[in-house]
């Protein structure tokens, strides 16, 4: 009988065992996929949610709320087995910047202990992953350059009633003294400088009458950015009139 006994004990713990064995490994699976199907569906719905006409026009990354839900759900339901059933909750959903949390919750399905010395019964967990993720915009603050080119230098500092001014360049294979204008710096600050306010100027302050190479300046409507003339030099010949 002690025998007997001792048998029906180690068979019961054995399916349990088993059972609870079996129990881990779904778990641990379910949790694995759901967790990296979230993630990626995640990524894929907050970008297809973007409005771009805002991005183009304002060069800001602006979510709208409504379609990221209507695209993360669909996403989701597309991807995942038909025979499992999940809980969608949203959270903390911003536009601007873009963010959100989903909590995707299921359940293991249920695993049943047996024997004939114990009452069968089902285990099940509920399996519950949180997913967060912002958009950032990594070239906002990308350093870039522009250039305007064609720039008429103007003349500062100088009579122009007294006094006649030719400007020549200083290369000799140039047709015109004209110069091209590269504006850099951050790209929201580059983005704001207007083309009709790039001037590119000589100062002829104390300059009389002769020919002389003087040094071109460069500005702007934005003082955040830098302004580079090319060529940096211009020939001035000034006569009295």
């Amino acid at each position: 009988m002690k025998e007997s006994g001792w048998g029906y004990i180690i068979l019961t713990l054995g399916i349990v065992i088993i059972a609870i064995l079996l129990l881990v490994q779904r778990l641990t699976t379910t949790n694995e996929q759901d967790y990296y199907l979230s993630r990626e569906i995640m990524k894929a719905s907050m970008i297809d949610a973007v409005d771009m006409g805002v991005y183009e026009n304002q060069h800001e990354i602006v979510m709208s709320k409504e379609k990221f839900v209507a695209v993360f759900t669909k996403r989701f339901a597309q991807s995942v087995p038909a025979d499992n059933t999940y809980t969608l909750s949203f959270y903390d959903i911003h536009e601007y910047p873009p963010k959100a949390t989903v909590k995707i919750t299921t359940e293991t399905g249920e695993t049943v202990i047996s024997d004939s010395m114990i009452e069968g019964r089902g285990i099940n967990f509920e399996i519950g992953n949180y997913i967060s993720a912002i958009i950032e915009d990594d070239t906002a603050d990308a350093e870039i350059s522009k250039v305007f080119e064609g720039k008429v230098i103007e003349t500062r500092n100088i009579d122009p009633k007294k006094y006649v001014v030719t400007l020549k360049p200083a290369d000799p294979s140039l047709k015109t003294a004209d110069v091209d204008i590269t504006v850099a710096g951050l790209e929201s600050s580059v983005n704001a400088v207007k083309e009709n306010e790039v001037i590119a100027y000589v100062d002829l302050e104390g300059l009389k009458e002769g020919t002389i190479t003087v040094p071109v300046y460069a500005e702007g409507n934005v003082k955040e950015v830098t302004y580079t003339p090319n060529p940096r030099n211009v020939i001035v010949q000034i006569k009295a009139k």
